[in-house]
């Protein structure tokens, strides 16, 4: 019978466990990984859009100057805020695609064509450039595939052909849609060890917290100090320093979960052993 009795207590604790890791990805995924206030948040803070919007000019205008032609034909159309309304945009649009919202990954999708060319054909004719159609309707063509390249996620168009991804995409999903559930079942695990152990459930459950809290908190300030994360594929420092920040901003917010959940379980220790020294 206690050997039964202690099979019991150990598959409750096993779905504590299970249950207690959901909800600490759950608060993860909400607050940081498929929250898109957050990437955009650190996407201002670093100064992105205006790196961006400086970037684009630049290959712009290495394009018209070919032609002899100025910022005046896109400035009324590109600007600091166009950028921001599209990033802002692909990275809703991203993070809904993981939450299996969205079937396809944004891409951007501009008409920059139409209204450049226009822009064009008056620039050019004011200079006395006749039948310029074939010129502007090239250079309309390539003011927008410069600029939806470079609106688009970096490597984004990687993730819907990797399969391993997929299959992040479906766990991470059913993560972020069930803290409801995983609230009950570790309301419902937690009551009957309290009922099958008693006060010592009580000790138990710290325990595990302690323990999950500690492995959680060393894991992640493991990560920080070894800088392990340094070691990216991206060879633009600017948009690696973003992805670091991004990185960082995550692992330090795990390592809080766990400093929280251990010292969670240290006050449920001093609760036990108050209990147990009360019925003594």
């Amino acid at each position: 019978m206690k050997g039964f009795k202690k099979l019991i207590i150990a598959l409750i604790s096993l779905i504590i466990i299970t249950d207690t890791a959901a909800i600490i990805l759950n608060i993860l995924l909400k607050n940081r990984i498929l929250n898109p206030k957050y990437y955009l948040r650190v996407l201002e803070t670093n100064g992105f859009y205006s790196y961006l919007e400086n970037d684009i000019f630049n290959n712009l205008n290495n394009m018209l100057l070919k032609y002899n032609l100025g910022k005046d034909v896109y400035e009324k159309y590109i600007d600091k805020r166009m950028i921001e309304d599209n990033i802002t945009r692909m990275v809703y649009c991203t993070v809904d695609y993981f939450l299996k919202v969205e079937d396809e990954l944004p891409k951007p999708n501009l008409s920059l064509d139409v209204v450049i060319r226009r822009e064009v054909e008056e620039s050019l004719s004011r200079k006395g450039i006749l039948n310029n159609e074939k010129i502007s309707e090239e250079i309309g063509k390539r003011v927008n595939e410069t600029v939806e390249e470079k609106l688009m996620i970096k490597n984004l168009d990687r993730i819907e052909k990797n399969r391993n991804i997929l299959l992040v995409r479906d766990i991470v999903s059913n993560i972020y849609k069930n803290l409801r559930q995983y609230i009950i079942v570790l309301l419902t695990s937690i009551s009957l060890l309290l009922l099958i152990a008693k006060a010592k459930g009580i000790r138990l459950i710290s325990f595990i917290l302690q323990i999950m809290g500690f492995i959680t908190t060393f894991f992640m300030f493991f990560i920080l100090l070894t800088r392990y994360y340094y070691k990216t594929f991206i060879v633009d420092q600017f948009y690696k320093q973003i992805l670091l920040n991004i990185v960082i901003g995550i692992v330090l917010y795990f390592a809080n979960i766990g400093i929280v959940i251990f010292i969670l379980g240290i006050l449920l220790y001093f609760s036990y052993k108050y209990i147990n020294k009360k019925e003594a």
